[in-house]
């Protein structure tokens, strides 16, 4: 599932769309989600369309201090469709 943090999701005025409320769970436990459905989501050249993300409040993840901002997380509904290649030494994703 994609994931958009809460203060981005704050600033694309996404929050007041959410539809429901699901249970997220992770190795640091389990968080309450908002769901809802954008329009439009593009990571360089691809975009996905009416594509359901989660609304979390991420904030603990910028805590460890190797992540100074975080938007989201790019999810499986968004990559099913691409061979995803991630080259760590560029730091750089591509979708084919």
């Amino acid at each position: 599932m994609t994931v958009i943090e809460k203060k981005t999701a704050v600033k694309l005025g996404l929050c007041g769309k959410a539809s429901t409320t699901r249970e997220a769970h992770g190795a640091g436990g389990t968080l309450s989600s908002s769901m809802t459905t954008v329009k439009s989501m593009k990571v360089g050249d691809v975009e996905a369309r009416d594509l359901q993300v989660g609304i979390l409040d991420l904030s603990n993840l910028t805590k460890c201090g190797c992540i100074e901002e975080f938007a989201g997380i790019i999810g499986y509904n968004f990559v099913k469709d691409y061979r995803v290649i991630i080259d760590y030494p560029k730091q750089e994703i591509h979708f084919e």
